[in-house]
C-alpha cells in the first residue's frame, strides 16, 4: 500500500519468491498513485482552460 495525502493505493502481485511478489506489488501501487496523479493534472488543466 502507499499513502498519498488522504487516499491508499494498493497493488497486488503473486510469485512464489515472496520479495519479488512484495516488490512488484509496491511498483504496482505506485503505477496507480502516478495514474492518479496525472487524471488529476489532466482535469485541473482542464478546468483551468474551461474558466
Amino acid at each position: 500500500r502507499v499513502q498519498h495525502e488522504d487516499r491508499v493505493y494498493s497493488g497486488h502481485a503473486a510469485n512464489t519468491d515472496i520479495v519479488v511478489a512484495s516488490a512488484q506489488a509496491y511498483v504496482n501501487a505506485l503505477n496507480r498513485l502516478s495514474e492518479a496523479l496525472k487524471k488529476e493534472r489532466l482535469h485541473a488543466q482542464h478546468e483551468t482552460a474551461v474558466v
